[in-house]
């Protein structure tokens, strides 16, 4: 979009904040998992076990409906991780509302120290909410709408940040038909001015409609999106007014903003196809409509026409990137010194692998090579191999052409021959306890790239690369996310989960140093924003659900360890109101205690718990808001499919130690045919 700044006597006329990332969310073609940006530089990709349900109508066109489960990523990029000065708006209609779903996630980290931004359905999960950190351990900016949501209607959201002038804004309007006035904007904007945060720092990767990579939480957004936008100059062009905003709620983001011609390059190119060691290299290149152009690694910026001019040492690539308020454009062209290519590399590998299949619809582990050139490579006689006593272990076949920046997937599956989809398959797998694994050259000998003397062990879909582990791994494309260091050790606690009489300590651990332990005792998923900080044993004198997750910044934290510690007592006695819980059930009283009828009859009252203590109980630990709330599955027995599947952890502890028992994390449904009806209050799970 072309930008005017006209000084004259009377003022200075500013320019409209600048359309940088754009989802229409229009696509209708359901065999494509790509979500396309309608400025074509950062598309997403569609994640999650679920997919949404395209070409659903909406305010502005259509949008996407995404069931709980299902979302779309972004690779990161400072269009989509915006910083300071910035606006970010979209549509939504939402189908479910829980307890911190997800619409839009950057946040990363432990507690206070973390950094991005996230904005989700806060804690009563009725309201939108948006939360920015930027790392200084102490403050963020945290800011609510005070609209009540309800489902099946579409409202407008708008979140602007401005840390230089001092606010943050969000508005959160219903869309009651027709147009709107900058009045209607005003009047639902939450402003606040005192601001906990500077500008907003991303480490990790860009989420919409869900909470991260693996999209099997509770807290991802279920319902539709549409027009999603994000505005930004660098500076406070990029804070949308009251006026605008009413412009893009009418017109929508694109109309508002139209956006113009990112710049050309018209040419990028060397003197020579190939040179030798000490050749003179002159790079051309010729680009308009620019503001800026450089040249990657050692050139730096130039002009938009002109020449450079060195001496080769050694093959490397050269990237020319010209820039324009609208966004980037780059090329590449590469010097090949004395014949020699860039060497291929493993760019990444899983080797705990249940989430992409190969061929013939297996989940193997899976090896991951780069081809770094700009030209075909014939990987040919390669070698890889995961014993160093035997470099030469399988081979990559005759007529192995690798495309130019292609990333090539081969699946170490054992089998030794190709896939009925004609993908290669290695002679060995892959060890998710850790072991050796290297790229060796066609001589057999030379060494091109290896994880000495073993690769750590790995957890189950989070891919390994030279940079550290990957939680979102990316086959046949380039990598995403930032490389962590590693894992957060699981958490043990002292105390098992069983029946009990006397009050007693449970202690908490991790054998990752520096890392904190994050606890609920409500059933929600502990994580920094929700639940406690562990500092001691946790006293247990009643019924408990304690679940506990351990985080450390730039560590993939631990999953949620659950231990449920009955006290035989309360169950025989607990009140027909308990904490934590609703009076309704689908319109029909709740019904939570054991009948006093029974409990308090003499003839029954000394022999129920040693009753109790003769089978196996069964613990199922579901967020309140999963079950009881409004979307939750017990309000709404007569709903079915996967939409009302609920994440539970079950427990089975044995009533004589007679068996081990097992905790699992698994789904929740509401089962069976009459007994939905609310009319029977009591109804069947599994």
């Amino acid at each position: 979009m072309t930008k005017f700044l006209s000084l004259f006597l009377c003022g200075l006329i500013t320019a409209n904040a600048d359309l940088v990332a754009h989802y229409a969310l229009d696509e209708t073609d359901t065999t494509t998992n790509i979500v396309q940006d309608s400025l074509e530089q950062n598309d997403g990709i569609l994640i999650g076990s679920s997919s949404p349900a395209k070409d659903f109508k909406a305010v502005h066109g259509t949008g996407y409906d995404f069931p709980l489960r299902s979302g779309f990523r972004v690779n990161p990029s400072p269009e989509v991780q915006p910083t300071d000065q910035f606006t970010i708006t979209w549509w939504f209609r939402p189908t479910t509302l829980n307890a911190f779903d997800r619409f839009y996630e950057t946040l990363s980290g432990t507690g206070k120290n973390g950094s991005g931004i996230r904005i989700d359905l806060g804690g009563n999960g009725r309201q939108v909410r948006a939360l920015l950190r930027d790392g200084n351990g102490s403050t963020d900016t945290a800011v609510t709408s005070p609209l009540t949501l309800t489902t099946g209607a579409w409202y407008f959201f708008a979140l602007r940040y401005d840390s230089l002038n001092n606010f943050c804004k969000v508005t959160v309007l219903r869309d009651n038909g027709g147009d709107i006035t900058t009045s209607n904007i005003s009047a639902s904007t939450t402003t606040k001015t005192s601001l906990g945060t500077d500008t907003i720092t991303h480490n990790t990767g860009v989420f919409f409609a869900a909470d991260d990579a693996g999209v099997a939480s509770s807290n991802d957004f279920g319902g539709a999106m549409d027009d999603i936008a994000i505005f930004q100059t660098k500076d406070d062009f990029g804070v949308l007014s009251d006026t605008d905003l009413a412009k893009v709620f009418n017109n929508g983001a694109l109309a508002f903003d139209p956006p113009a011609p990112r710049p050309t390059i018209n040419s990028f190119t060397t003197n020579l196809s190939g040179f030798n060691s000490g050749d003179s290299v002159v790079l051309r290149w010729d680009t308009t409509g620019a503001d800026s152009v450089e040249i990657t690694p050692d050139v730096g910026p130039v002009n938009a026409t002109g020449s450079a001019n060195f001496t080769a040492r050694f093959t490397e690539i050269y990237t020319l990137t010209a820039t324009n308020v609208e966004g980037a454009t780059s090329a590449t062209v590469q010097i090949t010194v004395d014949g020699l290519a860039l060497a291929p590399q493993i760019s990444e590998f899983v080797a705990s692998n249940s989430s992409f299949d190969d061929g013939d619809g297996n989940s193997n582990d899976w090896i991951e090579i780069h081809n770094r050139n700009t030209t075909p490579f014939d990987i040919s006689g390669y070698h890889l191999t995961d014993d160093p006593a035997n470099m030469t272990k399988w081979s990559f076949p005759t007529n192995t052409i690798l495309d130019g920046n292609e990333y090539f997937v081969v699946f170490a599956s054992g089998s030794d021959k190709p896939d009925s989809a004609g993908n290669l398959h290695t002679s060995f797998n892959l060890s998710a306890n850790g072991e050796y694994l290297a790229l060796i050259s066609p001589d057999g000998t030379t060494i091109v790239q290896e994880f000495p003397p073993t690769y750590p062990p790995q957890k189950n879909d989070t891919s390994y690369t030279s940079k550290g582990f990957l939680p979102l791994p990316s086959p046949g494309s380039p990598n995403t996310g930032i490389a962590q260091q590693g894992y957060v050790r699981d958490t043990t606690f002292d105390v098992d989960r069983g029946h009990y009489k006397e009050p007693f300590d449970v202690t908490i651990e991790t054998g990752t140093p520096d890392s904190k332990i994050y606890y609920t005792l409500d059933g929600t998923h502990p994580t920094p924003d929700n639940g406690s900080l562990y500092s001691g044993p946790i006293t247990i004198s009643t019924t408990t659900i304690l679940r506990a997750a351990g985080f450390k910044d730039n560590f993939i934290p631990t999953n949620v360890d659950t231990q449920s510690y009955i006290f035989l007592n309360d169950i025989v006695n607990q009140s027909n109101n308990p904490p934590n819980t609703t009076s309704m059930w689908a319109g029909r009283i709740a019904d939570y205690e054991m009948d006093p009828q029974i409990v308090d009859d003499p003839k029954y009252a000394d022999k129920i718990i040693p009753a109790l203590q003769k089978f196996p109980s069964l613990s199922l630990t579901i967020a309140p808001d999963d079950f009881y709330g409004p979307n939750g599955i017990y309000q709404n027995p007569q709903s079915e499919g996967s939409l009302w599947e609920r994440p539970v952890s079950a427990e089975l502890i044995s009533h004589d130690d007679s068996e081990s028992g097992f905790k699992i994390n698994a789904g929740l449904r509401v089962q069976g045919g009459s007994s939905r009806n609310p009319d029977t209050p009591k109804h069947s799970m599994s």
